[in-house]
Protein backbone atom coordinates (compact mmCIF):
# COMPACT_ATOMS: atom_id res chain seq x y z
CA UNK A 1 0.00 0.00 0.00
CA UNK A 2 1.20 3.37 -0.88
CA UNK A 3 1.10 6.29 2.04
CA UNK A 4 2.65 8.62 -0.01
CA UNK A 5 1.41 12.51 0.73
CA UNK A 6 -0.42 12.32 -3.25
CA UNK A 7 -2.44 8.64 -1.76
CA UNK A 8 -3.08 10.89 1.55
CA UNK A 9 -4.36 13.72 -0.24
CA UNK A 10 -6.42 12.12 -3.63
CA UNK A 11 -6.09 8.69 -2.87
CA UNK A 12 -6.92 6.80 -6.11
CA UNK A 13 -7.69 9.65 -8.37
CA UNK A 14 -4.14 11.23 -8.92
CA UNK A 15 -3.74 8.76 -11.70
CA UNK A 16 -6.54 9.13 -13.74
CA UNK A 17 -6.25 12.99 -13.10
CA UNK A 18 -2.47 13.12 -14.55
CA UNK A 19 -3.61 10.97 -17.82
CA UNK A 20 -6.42 13.10 -17.88
CA UNK A 21 -4.20 16.60 -17.64
CA UNK A 22 -1.37 14.66 -20.59
CA UNK A 23 -4.52 14.35 -22.52
CA UNK A 24 -5.48 17.78 -21.67
CA UNK A 25 -8.80 17.05 -21.13
CA UNK A 26 -10.68 20.10 -20.59
CA UNK A 27 -13.27 18.40 -18.87
CA UNK A 28 -11.61 17.72 -15.52
CA UNK A 29 -12.12 21.13 -14.56
CA UNK A 30 -14.84 22.36 -16.73
CA UNK A 31 -17.87 20.81 -19.51
CA UNK A 32 -16.97 24.16 -21.69
CA UNK A 33 -14.27 24.26 -23.30
CA UNK A 34 -13.37 27.98 -23.50
CA UNK A 35 -10.20 29.16 -21.94
CA UNK A 36 -9.76 25.47 -21.13
CA UNK A 37 -8.87 23.85 -24.25
CA UNK A 38 -6.72 27.09 -25.65
CA UNK A 39 -4.39 26.93 -22.18
CA UNK A 40 -2.35 24.06 -21.86
CA UNK A 41 0.35 24.64 -23.97
CA UNK A 42 2.28 25.46 -20.53
CA UNK A 43 3.03 21.30 -19.83
CA UNK A 44 5.16 20.65 -22.71
CA UNK A 45 5.95 24.43 -24.07
CA UNK A 46 9.58 24.02 -22.33
CA UNK A 47 10.67 20.97 -25.12
CA UNK A 48 9.28 23.15 -27.43
CA UNK A 49 11.19 26.37 -26.61
CA UNK A 50 14.22 24.69 -26.81
CA UNK A 51 13.89 25.27 -30.88
CA UNK A 52 14.20 28.60 -30.14
CA UNK A 53 17.21 28.94 -28.03
CA UNK A 54 19.50 29.86 -31.05
CA UNK A 55 17.41 32.61 -32.19
CA UNK A 56 16.53 34.41 -29.10
CA UNK A 57 20.77 34.01 -28.79
CA UNK A 58 21.16 35.53 -31.89
CA UNK A 59 19.03 38.44 -31.27
CA UNK A 60 20.38 38.85 -27.51
CA UNK A 61 24.36 38.89 -29.19
CA UNK A 62 22.93 41.53 -31.36
CA UNK A 63 21.24 44.23 -28.69
CA UNK A 64 24.86 43.67 -26.91
CA UNK A 65 26.80 44.24 -29.78
CA UNK A 66 24.52 47.88 -30.65
CA UNK A 67 26.01 48.70 -27.02
CA UNK A 68 22.86 48.58 -25.15
CA UNK A 69 23.21 49.00 -21.74
CA UNK A 70 20.17 48.57 -20.52
CA UNK A 71 16.56 46.71 -20.73
CA UNK A 72 13.44 47.60 -19.67
CA UNK A 73 10.58 45.57 -19.52
CA UNK A 74 7.31 46.82 -19.75
CA UNK A 75 4.72 44.76 -19.00
CA UNK A 76 2.08 43.50 -16.20
CA UNK A 77 1.24 40.70 -14.59
CA UNK A 78 2.10 37.42 -16.02
CA UNK A 79 4.07 39.37 -19.06
CA UNK A 80 6.16 40.87 -15.56
CA UNK A 81 6.07 38.47 -13.15
CA UNK A 82 8.34 35.93 -14.21
CA UNK A 83 10.80 38.23 -15.68
CA UNK A 84 11.37 39.58 -12.41
CA UNK A 85 12.19 36.85 -10.54
CA UNK A 86 14.82 36.23 -12.95
CA UNK A 87 16.06 39.21 -12.46
CA UNK A 88 16.65 38.89 -9.14
CA UNK A 89 17.02 35.43 -8.58
CA UNK A 90 19.99 34.89 -11.93
CA UNK A 91 20.54 38.38 -13.05
CA UNK A 92 22.32 39.87 -16.23
CA UNK A 93 25.57 38.38 -16.99
CA UNK A 94 28.67 40.58 -17.86
CA UNK A 95 28.41 42.84 -20.65
CA UNK A 96 24.78 42.32 -21.67
CA UNK A 97 22.04 44.70 -20.68
CA UNK A 98 20.70 45.32 -16.83
CA UNK A 99 17.71 44.25 -16.97
CA UNK A 100 14.94 45.91 -15.48
CA UNK A 101 11.21 45.59 -15.14
CA UNK A 102 9.08 48.15 -14.98
CA UNK A 103 5.04 47.23 -14.38
CA UNK A 104 3.65 50.40 -12.76
CA UNK A 105 1.84 53.75 -13.82
CA UNK A 106 3.61 55.48 -10.81
CA UNK A 107 4.39 59.10 -11.94
CA UNK A 108 6.91 59.27 -9.44
CA UNK A 109 8.40 55.73 -11.08
CA UNK A 110 8.34 56.61 -14.52
CA UNK A 111 9.56 60.42 -13.94
CA UNK A 112 12.55 59.10 -11.99
CA UNK A 113 13.52 56.15 -14.85
CA UNK A 114 13.70 58.68 -17.26
CA UNK A 115 16.16 60.86 -15.20
CA UNK A 116 18.56 57.50 -14.48
CA UNK A 117 18.77 56.24 -18.07
CA UNK A 118 20.70 57.13 -20.90
CA UNK A 119 17.76 56.21 -24.02
CA UNK A 120 20.34 56.26 -26.86
CA UNK A 121 21.80 52.76 -24.56
CA UNK A 122 18.57 51.47 -23.80
CA UNK A 123 16.56 48.84 -25.03
CA UNK A 124 12.46 48.29 -24.29
CA UNK A 125 10.47 45.05 -24.49
CA UNK A 126 7.24 45.82 -24.79
CA UNK A 127 5.15 42.56 -23.39
CA UNK A 128 1.36 42.22 -23.68
CA UNK A 129 -0.52 39.16 -24.38
CA UNK A 130 -3.04 40.91 -26.23
CA UNK A 131 -1.71 43.73 -27.19
CA UNK A 132 -4.49 45.89 -25.30
CA UNK A 133 -3.19 46.04 -21.77
CA UNK A 134 -3.16 49.66 -20.72
CA UNK A 135 -0.08 49.79 -18.82
CA UNK A 136 2.50 48.58 -21.28
CA UNK A 137 0.67 50.45 -23.63
CA UNK A 138 0.98 53.98 -22.33
CA UNK A 139 4.26 53.13 -20.97
CA UNK A 140 5.33 52.39 -24.57
CA UNK A 141 3.91 55.60 -25.77
CA UNK A 142 5.66 57.72 -23.41
CA UNK A 143 9.58 56.74 -23.70
CA UNK A 144 8.72 56.34 -27.72
CA UNK A 145 8.05 59.53 -27.72
CA UNK A 146 11.10 60.58 -25.28
CA UNK A 147 13.06 58.11 -27.41
CA UNK A 148 11.90 60.08 -30.92
CA UNK A 149 12.92 63.29 -29.28
CA UNK A 150 16.73 62.04 -29.13
CA UNK A 151 17.22 59.39 -32.24
CA UNK A 152 14.19 60.44 -34.28
CA UNK A 153 13.17 57.86 -36.72
CA UNK A 154 15.47 55.38 -35.36
CA UNK A 155 13.53 54.79 -32.37
CA UNK A 156 11.42 51.78 -33.28
CA UNK A 157 15.32 49.91 -33.43
CA UNK A 158 14.70 50.46 -29.27
CA UNK A 159 11.91 48.29 -29.09
CA UNK A 160 11.03 44.34 -29.14
CA UNK A 161 8.07 43.03 -28.47
CA UNK A 162 6.63 40.10 -27.19
CA UNK A 163 2.97 39.25 -27.58
CA UNK A 164 0.11 36.57 -29.74
CA UNK A 165 -0.08 36.25 -33.61
CA UNK A 166 -2.30 38.65 -34.51
CA UNK A 167 -2.57 41.05 -31.67
CA UNK A 168 -2.34 44.79 -31.77
CA UNK A 169 0.85 44.95 -30.92
CA UNK A 170 2.35 42.58 -33.33
CA UNK A 171 0.87 45.35 -35.76
CA UNK A 172 2.06 48.42 -34.01
CA UNK A 173 5.82 46.62 -33.71
CA UNK A 174 5.43 45.98 -37.89
CA UNK A 175 4.66 49.21 -38.56
CA UNK A 176 6.63 50.92 -35.92
CA UNK A 177 9.61 49.62 -37.08
CA UNK A 178 10.60 47.44 -33.73
CA UNK A 179 14.27 45.61 -33.86
CA UNK A 180 12.21 42.25 -33.49
CA UNK A 181 8.57 41.12 -32.94
CA UNK A 182 8.18 37.66 -31.02
CA UNK A 183 4.96 36.05 -31.60
CA UNK A 184 4.56 33.25 -28.39
CA UNK A 185 2.40 30.08 -27.84
CA UNK A 186 -1.45 31.73 -28.00
CA UNK A 187 -2.33 28.52 -26.17
CA UNK A 188 -0.91 29.92 -22.55
CA UNK A 189 -2.39 32.24 -20.10
CA UNK A 190 0.14 34.84 -19.04
CA UNK A 191 0.77 33.56 -15.59
CA UNK A 192 1.67 29.97 -16.89
CA UNK A 193 4.06 32.36 -19.71
CA UNK A 194 7.00 32.13 -17.67
CA UNK A 195 9.10 29.23 -19.79
CA UNK A 196 7.62 30.56 -23.27
CA UNK A 197 8.84 33.57 -25.32
CA UNK A 198 7.24 36.27 -22.53
CA UNK A 199 10.27 34.77 -20.33
CA UNK A 200 12.65 33.73 -22.24
CA UNK A 201 13.53 37.00 -24.51
CA UNK A 202 14.32 38.91 -21.55
CA UNK A 203 16.20 36.17 -20.13
CA UNK A 204 17.96 35.72 -23.05
CA UNK A 205 18.88 39.70 -23.46
CA UNK A 206 19.84 40.08 -20.59
CA UNK A 207 22.70 36.99 -21.43
CA UNK A 208 20.89 34.32 -19.07
CA UNK A 209 21.76 30.61 -19.96
CA UNK A 210 18.15 29.97 -21.07
CA UNK A 211 19.02 26.38 -22.84
CA UNK A 212 19.98 25.84 -19.12
CA UNK A 213 16.58 26.82 -17.55
CA UNK A 214 14.47 25.09 -20.30
CA UNK A 215 16.83 22.03 -19.51
CA UNK A 216 15.74 22.08 -15.70
CA UNK A 217 12.40 22.33 -16.86
CA UNK A 218 12.44 19.64 -18.76
CA UNK A 219 13.41 17.33 -15.97
CA UNK A 220 9.74 18.46 -14.18
CA UNK A 221 7.98 17.92 -17.54
CA UNK A 222 9.11 13.89 -17.76
CA UNK A 223 7.62 13.50 -14.37
CA UNK A 224 4.16 14.65 -15.77
CA UNK A 225 4.49 12.47 -18.74
CA UNK A 226 1.68 9.52 -19.48
CA UNK A 227 2.82 6.58 -17.01
CA UNK A 228 4.93 8.34 -15.19
CA UNK A 229 4.53 7.68 -11.17
CA UNK A 230 2.79 10.46 -9.91
CA UNK A 231 3.95 9.74 -6.10
CA UNK A 232 8.28 10.78 -7.37
CA UNK A 233 6.38 13.64 -9.18
CA UNK A 234 7.54 16.98 -7.57
CA UNK A 235 4.42 19.00 -9.51
CA UNK A 236 2.13 16.25 -7.72
CA UNK A 237 3.94 16.07 -4.27
CA UNK A 238 3.35 20.10 -4.04
CA UNK A 239 -0.25 19.98 -4.99
CA UNK A 240 -0.68 16.82 -2.14
CA UNK A 241 0.48 18.99 0.13
CA UNK A 242 -1.17 22.36 -0.29
CA UNK A 243 -4.69 20.18 -0.58
CA UNK A 244 -4.24 18.74 2.38
CA UNK A 245 -3.24 21.78 4.60
CA UNK A 246 -6.41 23.65 3.14
CA UNK A 247 -8.51 20.82 4.33
CA UNK A 248 -7.80 21.46 7.30
CA UNK A 249 -8.10 25.54 6.68
CA UNK A 250 -4.28 26.38 6.41
CA UNK A 251 -4.99 28.13 3.04
CA UNK A 252 -2.69 31.00 3.84
CA UNK A 253 0.41 29.82 1.86
CA UNK A 254 3.60 31.81 3.19
CA UNK A 255 6.44 31.44 0.87
CA UNK A 256 10.30 32.15 2.29
CA UNK A 257 12.68 32.49 -0.27
CA UNK A 258 17.10 32.99 -0.26
CA UNK A 259 18.98 34.31 -3.09
CA UNK A 260 18.41 31.70 -5.38
CA UNK A 261 14.75 31.97 -5.40
CA UNK A 262 14.27 35.81 -4.94
CA UNK A 263 11.01 36.74 -5.93
CA UNK A 264 9.45 33.63 -6.43
CA UNK A 265 6.50 34.48 -3.84
CA UNK A 266 5.49 37.37 -6.16
CA UNK A 267 5.36 35.25 -9.15
CA UNK A 268 3.47 32.53 -7.16
CA UNK A 269 1.19 35.08 -5.51
CA UNK A 270 -0.42 35.59 -9.02
CA UNK A 271 0.00 32.48 -9.92
CA UNK A 272 -2.13 31.00 -7.01
CA UNK A 273 -4.36 34.32 -6.21
CA UNK A 274 -5.60 34.54 -9.79
CA UNK A 275 -5.71 30.58 -10.48
CA UNK A 276 -7.78 30.00 -7.25
CA UNK A 277 -9.09 32.68 -6.13
CA UNK A 278 -12.42 32.37 -7.55
CA UNK A 279 -16.12 31.72 -6.36
CA UNK A 280 -15.48 32.60 -3.10
CA UNK A 281 -12.97 30.03 -2.79
CA UNK A 282 -8.93 29.98 -2.97
CA UNK A 283 -5.55 30.22 -1.30
CA UNK A 284 -4.03 33.14 -0.02
CA UNK A 285 -0.51 33.34 -0.68
CA UNK A 286 1.37 35.74 1.58
CA UNK A 287 4.93 36.87 -0.13
CA UNK A 288 7.87 38.74 1.74
CA UNK A 289 6.47 38.65 4.78
CA UNK A 290 8.90 40.24 7.67
CA UNK A 291 9.78 38.09 10.18
CA UNK A 292 7.64 37.56 12.80
CA UNK A 293 7.98 35.68 16.18
CA UNK A 294 6.53 31.48 16.17
CA UNK A 295 3.84 32.29 17.88
CA UNK A 296 2.42 34.54 15.55
CA UNK A 297 2.00 31.47 12.81
CA UNK A 298 -1.20 30.56 13.39
CA UNK A 299 -3.08 27.54 12.61
CA UNK A 300 -4.07 29.09 9.03
CA UNK A 301 -0.31 29.10 7.93
CA UNK A 302 0.94 26.57 5.51
CA UNK A 303 4.85 27.14 4.96
CA UNK A 304 6.11 27.02 1.55
CA UNK A 305 9.89 26.87 1.71
CA UNK A 306 11.90 28.06 -1.22
CA UNK A 307 15.07 29.13 0.77
CA UNK A 308 17.74 26.42 1.99
CA UNK A 309 17.07 27.98 5.43
CA UNK A 310 13.44 28.17 6.87
CA UNK A 311 12.30 30.87 10.10
CA UNK A 312 11.77 28.64 13.26
CA UNK A 313 8.35 28.47 12.86
CA UNK A 314 7.01 24.79 13.36
CA UNK A 315 4.34 24.78 11.28
CA UNK A 316 3.36 22.39 8.19
CA UNK A 317 5.12 23.08 4.80
CA UNK A 318 6.55 22.41 1.42
CA UNK A 319 10.15 22.31 1.06
CA UNK A 320 11.22 22.95 -2.86
CA UNK A 321 14.26 25.10 -2.25
CA UNK A 322 16.56 25.52 -4.81
CA UNK A 323 20.56 25.26 -4.57
CA UNK A 324 21.14 26.46 -8.22
CA UNK A 325 18.96 29.45 -9.63
CA UNK A 326 18.54 27.84 -12.96
CA UNK A 327 16.46 25.21 -11.21
CA UNK A 328 13.55 28.03 -11.06
CA UNK A 329 13.05 26.29 -14.66
CA UNK A 330 11.88 23.08 -12.41
CA UNK A 331 10.10 25.00 -10.06
CA UNK A 332 8.02 27.07 -12.16
CA UNK A 333 6.46 24.10 -13.86
CA UNK A 334 6.10 21.96 -10.76
CA UNK A 335 4.06 24.98 -9.20
CA UNK A 336 2.04 25.58 -12.14
CA UNK A 337 0.92 22.09 -12.55
CA UNK A 338 0.29 21.61 -8.76
CA UNK A 339 -1.83 25.21 -9.30
CA UNK A 340 -3.99 23.44 -12.04
CA UNK A 341 -4.56 19.97 -9.79
CA UNK A 342 -5.99 22.38 -6.58
CA UNK A 343 -7.94 23.92 -9.40
CA UNK A 344 -9.77 19.89 -9.91
CA UNK A 345 -9.58 19.60 -6.09
CA UNK A 346 -11.06 22.98 -5.39
CA UNK A 347 -13.82 22.61 -8.21
CA UNK A 348 -12.90 26.05 -9.87
CA UNK A 349 -11.26 26.66 -13.57
CA UNK A 350 -7.92 27.60 -13.11
CA UNK A 351 -6.95 29.36 -16.79
CA UNK A 352 -10.00 32.20 -16.15
CA UNK A 353 -9.49 35.48 -14.19
CA UNK A 354 -13.29 36.73 -14.17
CA UNK A 355 -13.39 39.17 -11.33
CA UNK A 356 -9.85 41.06 -12.63
CA UNK A 357 -12.21 43.13 -15.14
CA UNK A 358 -14.39 44.85 -13.02
CA UNK A 359 -11.09 46.79 -11.82
CA UNK A 360 -10.86 47.66 -15.31
CA UNK A 361 -14.40 48.58 -15.99
CA UNK A 362 -14.20 50.66 -12.92
CA UNK A 363 -11.13 52.41 -14.06
CA UNK A 364 -12.39 53.21 -17.34
CA UNK A 365 -15.66 54.58 -15.92
CA UNK A 366 -13.75 56.83 -13.47
CA UNK A 367 -11.60 58.26 -16.06
CA UNK A 368 -14.38 58.98 -18.22
CA UNK A 369 -15.89 61.68 -15.94
CA UNK A 370 -15.18 64.97 -16.78
CA UNK A 371 -14.33 65.92 -13.44
CA UNK A 372 -13.02 62.82 -11.53
CA UNK A 373 -13.22 62.40 -7.63
CA UNK A 374 -10.19 63.48 -5.93
CA UNK A 375 -9.05 60.65 -3.98
CA UNK A 376 -9.44 61.14 0.25
CA UNK A 377 -8.90 58.94 2.90
CA UNK A 378 -11.79 56.77 3.99
CA UNK A 379 -12.21 55.30 7.62
CA UNK A 380 -8.87 54.43 9.14
CA UNK A 381 -6.75 51.31 9.36
CA UNK A 382 -7.76 51.08 12.71
CA UNK A 383 -11.16 50.71 12.31
CA UNK A 384 -10.48 48.31 9.41
CA UNK A 385 -8.61 45.85 11.94
CA UNK A 386 -11.89 46.61 14.60
CA UNK A 387 -13.59 44.36 11.58
CA UNK A 388 -11.57 41.84 12.14
CA UNK A 389 -12.67 37.90 12.43
CA UNK A 390 -10.36 35.29 12.97
CA UNK A 391 -9.02 33.57 9.67
CA UNK A 392 -8.88 37.04 8.02
CA UNK A 393 -5.66 38.57 6.47
CA UNK A 394 -4.97 42.25 5.83
CA UNK A 395 -4.03 43.08 2.11
CA UNK A 396 -2.28 46.19 1.99
CA UNK A 397 -2.92 47.68 -1.60
CA UNK A 398 0.23 50.58 -1.69
CA UNK A 399 -0.56 52.98 -5.28
CA UNK A 400 3.17 54.90 -4.15
CA UNK A 401 6.29 53.88 -5.81
CA UNK A 402 8.49 51.03 -4.56
CA UNK A 403 11.64 52.37 -3.24
CA UNK A 404 13.93 50.43 -0.47
CA UNK A 405 12.57 53.41 2.00
CA UNK A 406 9.06 52.65 1.58
CA UNK A 407 9.14 48.98 1.26
CA UNK A 408 10.95 49.51 4.65
CA UNK A 409 8.32 51.31 6.12
CA UNK A 410 5.45 48.76 5.28
CA UNK A 411 7.24 46.03 6.16
CA UNK A 412 7.40 47.47 9.75
CA UNK A 413 3.42 48.27 9.24
CA UNK A 414 2.69 44.52 7.91
CA UNK A 415 4.60 43.38 11.58
CA UNK A 416 2.56 46.16 13.52
CA UNK A 417 -0.59 44.67 11.93
CA UNK A 418 0.36 40.83 12.75
CA UNK A 419 1.73 41.58 16.46
CA UNK A 420 -1.66 43.83 17.11
CA UNK A 421 -4.07 41.34 15.33
CA UNK A 422 -2.51 38.24 14.86
CA UNK A 423 -3.24 38.31 11.30
CA UNK A 424 -1.45 37.52 8.17
CA UNK A 425 -1.03 40.35 5.91
CA UNK A 426 0.25 40.71 1.91
CA UNK A 427 1.92 43.67 0.24
CA UNK A 428 0.51 44.64 -3.22
CA UNK A 429 1.92 47.63 -5.00
CA UNK A 430 -0.28 49.77 -7.10
CA UNK A 431 -1.27 48.75 -10.23
CA UNK A 432 0.60 45.78 -10.23
CA UNK A 433 -1.25 43.45 -8.21
CA UNK A 434 -4.35 44.10 -10.24
CA UNK A 435 -2.96 41.88 -12.50
CA UNK A 436 -1.97 39.54 -9.90
CA UNK A 437 -3.88 38.71 -6.41
CA UNK A 438 -6.54 41.20 -7.25
CA UNK A 439 -8.67 38.80 -8.62
CA UNK A 440 -8.46 36.59 -5.02
CA UNK A 441 -9.25 40.05 -3.68
CA UNK A 442 -12.82 40.18 -5.28
CA UNK A 443 -13.35 36.97 -6.15
CA UNK A 444 -12.02 34.61 -3.14
CA UNK A 445 -13.04 34.25 0.16
CA UNK A 446 -14.04 37.08 2.27
CA UNK A 447 -11.81 36.87 4.55
CA UNK A 448 -9.74 40.33 3.15
CA UNK A 449 -9.23 43.38 5.27
CA UNK A 450 -7.99 45.44 2.24
CA UNK A 451 -6.48 49.07 2.85
CA UNK A 452 -5.68 51.15 0.33
CA UNK A 453 -2.77 53.64 0.39
CA UNK A 454 -2.97 56.82 -2.17
CA UNK A 455 -0.23 59.93 -2.19
CA UNK A 456 -0.22 63.57 -3.86
CA UNK A 457 1.49 63.52 -6.98
CA UNK A 458 4.18 66.24 -7.13
CA UNK A 459 4.79 65.25 -11.19
CA UNK A 460 2.71 64.04 -13.85
CA UNK A 461 4.69 62.95 -17.21
CA UNK A 462 1.86 63.48 -20.15
CA UNK A 463 1.53 60.84 -22.33
CA UNK A 464 1.16 60.93 -25.84
CA UNK A 465 -2.03 60.09 -27.61
CA UNK A 466 -3.97 60.37 -24.62
CA UNK A 467 -5.78 63.33 -22.61
CA UNK A 468 -4.64 62.25 -19.16
CA UNK A 469 -1.22 61.88 -17.29
CA UNK A 470 0.42 58.78 -15.31
CA UNK A 471 -1.18 60.62 -12.20
CA UNK A 472 -4.90 60.65 -13.69
CA UNK A 473 -4.24 57.09 -14.64
CA UNK A 474 -3.01 55.63 -11.35
CA UNK A 475 -5.72 57.66 -9.00
CA UNK A 476 -8.13 56.56 -11.93
CA UNK A 477 -7.07 52.75 -11.20
CA UNK A 478 -7.03 53.39 -7.34
CA UNK A 479 -10.40 54.77 -7.19
CA UNK A 480 -11.19 51.54 -9.42
CA UNK A 481 -10.56 49.46 -7.59
CA UNK A 482 -11.66 50.81 -4.42
CA UNK A 483 -15.27 50.55 -6.44
CA UNK A 484 -15.02 47.30 -7.19
CA UNK A 485 -13.58 46.24 -3.38
CA UNK A 486 -17.05 47.50 -1.82
CA UNK A 487 -19.30 46.81 -4.86
CA UNK A 488 -18.19 42.94 -4.15
CA UNK A 489 -19.22 43.21 -0.53
CA UNK A 490 -15.27 43.60 0.88
CA UNK A 491 -14.45 45.59 4.01
CA UNK A 492 -12.50 48.28 3.04
CA UNK A 493 -10.35 51.98 4.06
CA UNK A 494 -8.14 54.27 2.49
CA UNK A 495 -5.02 56.22 3.53
CA UNK A 496 -4.08 58.95 1.60
CA UNK A 497 -1.19 60.24 2.03
CA UNK A 498 -0.21 64.46 1.53
CA UNK A 499 3.35 65.09 2.29
CA UNK A 500 6.50 62.73 2.37
CA UNK A 501 5.37 59.21 1.81
CA UNK A 502 7.83 57.75 3.98
CA UNK A 503 6.92 59.98 7.02
CA UNK A 504 3.03 59.73 6.15
CA UNK A 505 4.05 55.64 6.71
CA UNK A 506 5.98 55.80 9.74
CA UNK A 507 2.93 57.96 11.26
CA UNK A 508 0.50 54.81 10.52
CA UNK A 509 2.83 52.78 11.92
CA UNK A 510 2.76 54.80 15.01
CA UNK A 511 -0.88 55.43 14.51
CA UNK A 512 -1.55 51.68 15.28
Amino acid sequence: MNNSIVTQAFGDKADRFAARIADRDHTLWAESPVELADRLGWLDIASRMLSEVDDLVAVADGVKADGFTNAVLLGMGGSSLGPEVLRRSIGSAPGYPVLRVVDTTSPEVVSALRSELDLKKTLFIVSSKSGTTIEPNVLYAYFRGELEAIVGDKAGTHFVAVTDAGSALEALGTEAGFRRVFTADPNIGGRYAVLSHFGLVPAAIAGMDVRRLLENAIVIERQLQPGADVHGSLGWRIAAELAVANSVGRDKVTFVEDDNSSGFGLWAEQLLAESLGKEGKGLVPIASEPPLPEAAYTSDRFMAQIATDTPGADIPGVNTSIADPYELGGLFLAWEYATAVLGVELGVQPFNQPNVQAAKDATDRVLSQSNPPELTSVSSLSALLDQRNDGDYVAIMAFVPETAEINAALSELRSKISDRTGLATTLGYGPRFLHSTGQLHKGGPNSILAFQITQDHETNPAIPGRDFGFAELIDAQAAGDFDALTAAGRRVARAHLTGSVPEQLRALVDSI
